[in-house]
Order: structure tokens, then sequence, then C-alpha cells
């Protein structure tokens, strides 16, 4: 039957009383409104009649339109104002009291300057009317104050109101809340900001070149890319930073783009940066005119960034098809011409093919597969045929069988054509969503209480639902109480655990004054298994009264545990950045350090073999001899703290190294100390770097040393084999499943506190007086032991002792690493073969040229590779050994000895550097083949290391 509706205002009243949905449903049709609210008795709802008197005869008196459209007044969520020609306020809307907490009684014959004035805003209130008086209309942005204070940016629109006559009579104005809005904007302006920042800091290097090729600007990243400052880079050509393979390739690109207008695109290079290392690049350059002098406009950038950002191109696709599995949405194409259909993976899974249908038909179907699973074809198919034929983008919801299990299931989709500037479109594009669920649950909300009820029963959340008075009305049954009917119309009081009451009285009463949801966390008793819930408390409304109150209670121990764990894990991620950044700065300082200390501790050994020295001046070189070795030793600290000491590894039983140092570890405690090896202790292999290893030990048991008071005390010493089942947390991280040869250093001593432990692998943190620690010593067994994939525990109690383990992964099967030696090493290190020294380091390069010459050696030096070539080409020279720097400006130490290689195929080569091992490894020094001595060396290390290469091949 066809429904005929009237309008509203047909109607003087109406009364309702409805049986079911359905009736309420085809009313609300009728009388055709869009905001409504009802109550539904959901203990005694009976059948009850409905009557509305028709007064289609009687038009509403003039007085019942004013209250009709007032009421329409109040539902605008604008602010509106009514005032005399005097700007007095006569009239407000509930929107005044929502959005600037203003009561209608504070307003009402007020002017309209109760509102407030700001100076930022040209308009006040008395120039708005006089202008509107004047205009008929006005609009514009005020500035308003609410109940509080707070500020708030309204777009108001003003007019005239005339009487029947056409004289003015009133002012109204609309007022709509555009703060939001404001702040908005300028959030959007500072993003501007911040993006122009950003495109004058480019990622790649831009740069200017005459016709020439001499490059006329480069940009800031240029210091990072080719290790050289913009203004430097400036009057030299643009193949000076390229390799020789690269130069002819480039020149011609660039020729040929000047001809054709072209430009370079995308081309790789093989590029040299300043130090004389090179890196692949990838060029673009087109010619540019500026104030009629031509060019090129050359733009570089490191192919290893665009790999790394196609990597995460890839990545981004991958989290994109997550993300569709995510939200369950699929996205498809259909090909007009072929009459095909492709779609994304996710979509064929939600119209419910199989992962084996989909690869088999690389996702695509042809149009009389995909039209057998709908069940109403015309209604699925004919707004794509309408899209096509109009270009009509369409919504729709369509039902099909799924082809699995034959269920009927509901979809969305949502589809539009290929935007093409001419021609005519040939794809369509859309998505798809399974709308099953939020079809259901549509058809849920027309059904029955019974139904209500039940989704409210099984809601995942507590739910309650309180009347004005606080009395349930309904709760699911998650809520522990004796039977769900025995607790309805009791209070809530009476069925909630005694800690919820007092919080939760507050709220309500609150809720119910205010009509604003709130919620709080609350800690429960120990004794439940939930110890933390959140308590959701919202207003229930009916029209705009507050008619109850709805309970939402939440367990949210998961999530306070899960927070715990952030702000736990953010505290380790600060130390690990605080212990990086002091590691970079232990590194940084190596390679100077060791130089300035070769020099000191050689000469000063050069001196001391001067027979003519007098005993007083010897007796003043041993203690700067024995200062040099101080600080050099303290070098091999802050390196082994940075984890960038040089390793020869070895395999290294724990029990050997305690027990050979034994002797030397009594000595340096003294007689009121015992320290004692365990009888208990087992050989236990692994691999490592001795000297590291002893430097632990001695580190530990001087450790120890210290917590013990000076009347003495004992350290125990013992190692094992141990072997770990489960993962297992240690101090400095996990010990993963497997065989570990461990260390044990134990004390009697004072403990340590936690607040101490904390703290204690820090470097430079000590609880010694000034002078008497460097607060290395910790820092420093942490540092080797992570270098050789160790790990470190502390156990200790205050006014018991301390015990420090060390772990490495245990080599007790495997096969021996040690070597035979077959090189011979003569007891005396003088020799007359020529050796060349190359050496950026003046004192370094000198004191080397002595200790070779006082050793009978001819010695040729050189300050850098090029000038060591330059040297050999312009000379006459045999030259046995060559002894190089392996870091040095335009050419390492490493590209220089193949250069000699090809003069002097014989040539022996030994390295040497300050630098830390992470900077050496990348020039390929650190090989096992590779002759390499350390900075600083002695006369003693210099002599037998060149004589050993003279004398083995």
């Amino acid at each position: 039957m066809t429904k005929k509706r009237r309008p509203l205002n047909y109607y003087k009243s109406v009364v309702i009383s409805v049986n079911s949905s359905d009736e309420f449903e085809a009313l609300t049709d009728l009388l055709e409104v869009n905001n409504f609210a009802y109550s539904i008795d959901d203990v005694k709802m009976k059948n009850q009649s409905s009557a509305a008197r028709d007064i289609t005869e009687n038009r509403l008196k003039e007085e019942e339109l004013i209250k009709l459209k007032s009421l329409v007044l109040e539902q605008i969520q604008d602010l509106v104002t009514i005032t005399d020609l005097k700007g007095t306020i006569t009239y407000v809307n509930n929107a005044q009291k929502l959005i600037l907490g203003r009561d209608i009684e504070e307003l009402i014959g007020k002017t309209t300057s109760i509102y407030g004035e700001n100076e930022d805003f040209g308009e006040t209130q008395e120039n708005i009317v006089k202008k509107t008086l004047k205009d008929g209309f006005w609009r514009g942005e005020v500035a308003n104050y609410d109940s509080a204070g707070n500020l708030h940016i309204m777009d108001c629109r003003c007019q005239v109101v005339n009487d029947n006559k056409g004289n003015p009579a009133v002012l109204s104005g609309i007022a709509t809340d555009i703060t939001k809005y404001k702040n908005f904007q300028n959030a959007i302006t500072a993003s501007e900001e911040k993006f122009r920042s950003i495109t004058e800091n480019s990622a790649d290097v831009i740069a200017l070149t005459d016709v020439n090729g001499i490059i006329t600007y480069a940009s800031k990243r240029t210091i990072e890319m080719f290790l050289i400052e913009p203004d430097k880079m400036t009057g030299r050509h643009f193949t000076d930073f390229l390799d020789n393979s690269s130069k002819k390739k480039a020149v011609e690109a660039f020729i040929s783009s000047f001809k054709t207008g072209t430009g370079v695109k995308n081309l790789e290079l093989l590029m040299k940066k300043n130090d004389g290392s090179t890196f692949y690049g990838e060029l673009s350059g087109t010619e540019f005119n500026t104030t009629g002098e031509k060019g090129s406009l050359v733009v570089i950038r490191d192919i290893n960034d665009r790999k790394e950002n196609e990597k995460a191109l890839q990545l981004s696709l991958n989290r994109w098809n997550e993300a569709q599995k995510a939200s369950a949405t699929g996205n498809w194409e259909y090909d007009i011409e072929s009459n095909q259909y492709w779609g994304s993976d996710e979509a064929f899974r939600i119209l419910g093919w199989d992962e084996q249908f989909i690869k088999g038909n690389n996702n695509t179907i042809p149009s009389s597969t995909y039209e057998k699973i709908l069940v109403d074809k015309e209604k699925a198919l004919r707004p794509l045929l309408e899209l096509i034929k109009y270009n009509h983008p369409f919504d729709i919801e369509f039902e099909i069988r799924s082809v699995v299990d034959g269920q009927r299931r509901f979809m969305s989709s949502r589809a539009q054509l290929e935007d093409v500037s001419d021609g005519k479109p040939k794809k369509v594009y859309g998505t798809i969503q399974d709308v099953t669920e939020k079809y259901l649950n549509n058809r849920a909300l027309i059904e029955n209480e019974h139904r209500l009820k039940s989704i409210f029963s099984y809601f995942p959340d507590k739910l309650i639902l309180l009347d004005s008075e606080n009395r349930i009305v309904l709760l699911n049954h998650r809520i522990k109480v004796t039977t769900v009917e025995d607790s309805i119309g009791r209070p809530i009081l009476d069925v909630i655990p005694e800690e919820f009451i007092q919080p939760l009285s507050q709220t309500i009463s609150r809720v119910i004054k205010t009509g604003i949801s709130e919620s709080f966390d609350l800690e429960t008793s120990p004794d439940t298994n939930i110890r933390f819930v959140n308590i959701l408390i919202a207003p229930v409304k009916i029209m705009d009264d507050v008619s109850g109150t709805l309970l939402s209670i939440r367990d949210i121990s998961e999530q306070k545990q899960l927070q715990k764990s952030n702000e736990e894990l953010k505290i380790q991620y600060f130390q690990a950045q605080k212990m990086e950044a002091i590691g970079r700065l232990a590194g940084g300082i190596a390679h100077d350090f060791n130089n300035i200390m070769c020099a000191i501790s050689g000469n000063i050994s050069l001196i001391m073999g001067e027979s003519s020295l007098e005993n007083s001046c010897t007796e003043y070189l041993e203690e700067i001899s024995k200062a040099s070795e101080r600080a050099t030793q303290l070098t091999k600290q802050l390196l082994a703290f940075s984890r960038k000491q040089i390793m020869d590894p070895g395999r290294i039983d724990f029990l050997a190294v305690v027990t050979q140092l034994k002797p030397m570890l009594e000595r340096l405690l003294g007689e009121n100390m015992v320290l004692k090896l365990s009888e208990k202790s087992t050989p236990s292999f692994f691999t490592g770097d001795q000297g590291q290893i002893e430097q632990i030990l001695v580190n530990l048991v001087v450790n120890a040393r210290d917590a013990l008071p000076e009347s003495g005390g004992v350290i125990s010493i013992y190692t094992e084999k141990f072997h770990c089942l489960n993962r297992t947390r240690v101090t400095s991280g996990f010990l993963e499943p497997g065989n570990y040869s461990v260390l044990s250093v134990l004390d009697n001593g004072t403990g340590i506190e936690s607040e101490i432990s904390e703290h204690i692998f820090e470097p430079f943190f000590t609880t010694k007086e000034v002078g008497k620690g460097s607060g290395l010593g910790l820092s420093t067994v942490l540092g080797i032991t992570e270098q050789n994939s160790g790990y470190i525990d502390l156990i200790s109690e205050v006014g018991k002792g301390s015990e420090f383990r060390i772990f490495f992964p245990s080599t007790e099967n495997a096969k021996s690493q040690q070597k035979l030696s077959t090189t011979t090493t003569r007891a005396d290190s003088s020799g007359t073969e020529t050796i060349l020294v190359v050496e950026d380091d003046p004192m370094v390069r000198k004191l080397s040229e002595k200790i070779l010459r006082k050793q009978g050696y001819n010695v040729i030096s050189a300050a850098s590779g090029i000038d060591a070539l330059d040297t050999i080409k312009n000379n006459n020279y045999e030259i046995q050994v060559l002894l190089t720097d392996v870091i040095m400006p335009h050419m390492n130490g490493r590209e220089l000895a193949e250069k000699i290689l090809e003069i002097f195929p014989e040539l022996r080569v030994l390295y040497t550097s300050g630098y830390t091992r992470d900077v050496i490894a990348k020039h390929g020094i650190l090989e096992s083949d590779i002759n390499f001595i350390s900075k600083p060396y002695s006369i003693r290390e210099l002599g037998e290391k060149i004589r050993s290469l003279l004398d083995n091949t």
C-alpha cells in the first residue's frame, strides 16, 4: 500500500503508543521527522491504542507556530541570538549553554557586549549592531568568551528582521563556533613553514654549472655526500668529483642534452668524494638559463638512499595489503574492453574465493565468472552500466552467494570511472567490503527488546543501564550477581564492590547534573583477578533531559602493564643512546691520542737508549714512560668500553687464564686480601681475545678489592660450564638457550645498593673519592664482554657482598683454532734493507725514521700516498718494505700498496693505524692475511715486526 504523507504542521498534538518497531517506523515515516527520541518500557509495555487529533481544517494559530519555530531553533547547534534594535538580547537558544556555558537568564536583557570584546578583532559588538542596521546584513568573525573565560572564534551572520509593515523590528544573529577551524588553519600554516624548511635542506646535492661545466653553486648536502664545503666546490669542473671511469659517460650525456634539450635523467655514475673514496650516485641535469646566461641545473642523489626508499615503498605496499586485511576492505578494477575483473587478494577473499583460485587466475576473472555469485544481477550490475554510460559514481550494497559454503553475504561497493583528460575511459576502479555484520546489526536495531537485551548481554565490557534514581534497568551477564532478574530495580550501590561506591556515586551525580560523559580508572582489591578497570559513565538522554546513565566497566589491567613496560623500554632506550654517544666520543679521540702517545713513548725509548744519559735523567724518563704507559692503557680502556678495540680472537680456557694470572693478582691485592680459586673450577673453552679476557679479570678483581674494607677480605674466583635451558634474563640482556663458559668473581664486601647497581656499568660513574678511580673499570668489562658476544650478570646484597658472572658462548666441542707459527724472528732486529715510510702525521713519521735508521735500515719517507708514488717514480730506489698508515687524505694505505706492488711485486707491506677497529675494517685491513701493527708501538715491536716480514715468506 502506498503511504500518503502529510506535513507535520497538520497535527496539533500526537500521543503515540506502539506495539512493535514496524509500527513505530511507519508512523515516523508518515510524520516526516528527522530527529526524535523515544523510550520503550521494557517491563510493563502493553498494547495501547494510538490517537492523533487531525487538525487539518484548523490551522495552527500564530502563537503555536512561534512555539514550533522556537522548538526548531532549540535544536540548532549554532548560537541563535535575537536582540532589539539597540542590541539588547531578547532571545537565545540552548546552544548558548552547550557552547559558551551561559544560562539563558544570564543573557536575556543584556546587550551583546556581554559576550566580551577582543582587540585582535576589528569590530566591536556595538559597531556590529550599527552596521547591521545600516546595511541590513553583516557577516564577519567575532570573539566571544564562555562562562569560564575561554575565547571562542565565531563566524557571525546578523540581519535585520522587519515586521509585517516592512519596518525593522529586531536583529537576529546566528554564530558558528570556528575555533577548531582557526586552530586547524594555524596548524596548516606551521606545517607549510616546516615543509619550506625541508625543501631548503634537500637530501640531494643540488648544483648549478655554467656551459663549460664549472660549478657555480652547490647545496649544503655536499658536506655529507662529498665531504667538502659547498664554497670549495664552486669554481671546479663537475667531473672533478667523478671517477675516471665515469667522466666520459657524463660529458657525453651533457653534450647530448644541450643539443637535444632533453636533459640528463637518472644517470648512474661512480662518484668521488673529497677524500678519494668513491660511491655510486644518480645524476640528473637540465639546461638552466638565468639572467641570460646558460648553464645546467644538476641534482645528485645517493643511490643507496634510493634503494632504501624502494625497500620502504615495498614495505608500504606490504603494509597496505595488511591494512586491507585488517580493515576487510579490498579494491577491484573492471576492464571495459576485455570485460574482465581484477581484484586484490582481499577483494577475492571477501567474495569467497580461496588463495589457490586467486593465484591460479592471476587475480583476474571474466565477467561471467563473477556474475555467477550474484543473487540479484540486475541490482548489482545496473549501477556499473550506468557508471560506464553516464559517469555516475556509485555506492551500493548487494547480495552474493559465497562460492565456498553457499552462504549469502552482503557486500558494499563504491566505484568510479578512470580519470582521463581525453578519450574514452577503459577502466572502472572500486572498493568492496563485506558488510554482512553491519547489515545484520542494522536489522537488529529494529527488532524487539529481546534482541536488544541479547546484544547488551554479550557486549565484551560490563554494562549497566541505570534510571534517573540510579536503579538498575538492564545489565549484561558479565556482571557477577546472583541472577540478572533479581538485580533489576535495585540501586546500583547494592551490587558493586565496596571500593567502587564512593567514586562511582560522585561521578554519576556529576554526569546527571552536567549531561557530560566522564570516565576514570580504578585499582581494585588485590584478591581479584582484575587489577585495574576503566569505568565510563555516559548520560542517557530523552530529548534534552537526562533520564539515566549507562555504565561501561572495562578491564584495563593489560593496558596498564603494557604502559608500564613501555616506560621501562623508554628508559632503556635513552640509556642506550647515552652509552652510544659516549662510545662514539671514545672512538673519536683514539686516533690522535694514539699518534701522540706513539711519538712520546717512542722518543723516550730512543733517549733512554743513549749510553751517555745521566742516571738522574734516566729516572725522570722512566717516570714519563710509566705515565705514557698509563695513558696508553686508558685509551685501551676507552676503546674496550666503546667496543672498538682491535681483537685477536682465539680459543681460550677460563681456568687457564685465571691460573696464569693468579700470582700477579695476589701481588696486586696485598697481604691483607685473600684470593681463592675454587677447587670446583673446571676448564671451560670459548673464543675470544686473551688480552681482553685478562683485562676483564684484572678489572673485576680490582673492583672487588675496592669493595672490601681496609682490614682485609676474601675474593673468590671459579670457572664452570653452564647449560641454559630457557631464555634467561641477566643484567646485560637475555641468555639464549645453549652452552656457556662462565667466570665468577665474588667478594664478601659491603655489597651494592640497587640505586647504584642501575648505573654501575655506565662510563665515568664511580662511588670512589676524587682521584681514586676513573669510573671506566666496569664500563670496560661490559664493553669487552659485549664485543666478545658475552653477557654479564650482577648479583649483590647490601652487607653480604657481590658476585659478577661473565658468560661466553662455549666452544667446548669445537676444534682448536690455534695455529703453529711457521715464522721465525731473529734476536737482532737490525737490517740494511730499504724501507719506505708513508705517514701523514709528522711526529710519528719522524719517530719511525729514527727507529729504523738506528737499527741500520735505509729509510725513505713521504707524507702522503701521492708523495710516495712521486718519490718512487723520480728516483731509482729498490724498496723491500712499505710501512704505511691506513687512513690518509687523497689515497689510503691499501690503495697505495696496490699501486707500489705493481712496481715491486716482492714488496713486503706493513700497515699501521691509531684509528678504531670499525674505521680500519672499512678499508679491508683487518683481514687474516694482512700484516698490521697498532699505534702506539714500541721500538722493539716495530723492529721485530719489520724483521719478521723480511725473514719469512
